[in-house]
């Protein structure tokens, strides 16, 4: 039984904020993706601290529209660094390349050199001498430095 009907107009919206987020799309709740967006929208608006979380559960459920909304943010409405970084984070197995070029929009220096070692790092799994190439020529590392960053053996 659903009491949302129950709660004045801003208690129900809340209220199914949060049954939203209780779900995902295995459950037999028909939970679709554009729910998450409505999510990490409202988080952004009523509860920031949250944000960055529901934004990365909606950029892995539906990367496109995650990285779309993102891109087309004007740079001073928010801090976009911690979500350019989760973007790069998410993809970084599966897609060095995009990967790569997220972290690198990155404005802060130190989270953006952070970033780009965990993606170096991610890429080194699966393609070590790749990664190395990479940071070499793009980052100038050294090959010891790569060894410790890239935690290589």
């Amino acid at each position: 039984m659903r009491l949302v009907g129950e709660f004045p107009e801003e208690k129900k919206e809340k209220s199914e904020i949060r049954h939203a987020v209780s779900y995902s799309p295995n459950d037999k709740n028909p939970l679709q993706f554009t729910d998450r967006r409505r999510l990490f929208e409202w988080q952004m608006k009523n509860d920031a601290r949250y944000a960055l979380s529901a934004f990365s559960k909606w950029a892995d459920s539906d990367f496109g529209a995650a990285s779309e909304w993102l891109a087309s943010r004007p740079e001073d409405t928010i801090d976009l660094d911690q979500m350019r970084k989760s973007l790069a984070e998410g993809l970084a197995r599966n897609d060095t390349k995009s990967a790569i070029d997220w972290a690198m929009r990155v404005k802060d220096p130190r989270l953006r050199e952070s970033t780009l070692r965990e993606v170096c790092a991610y890429w080194s799994e699966i393609e070590p001498w790749g990664a190395v190439a990479w940071a070499q020529e793009n980052l100038g590392w050294s090959m010891e430095e790569c060894c410790q960053r890239l935690r290589l053996k």
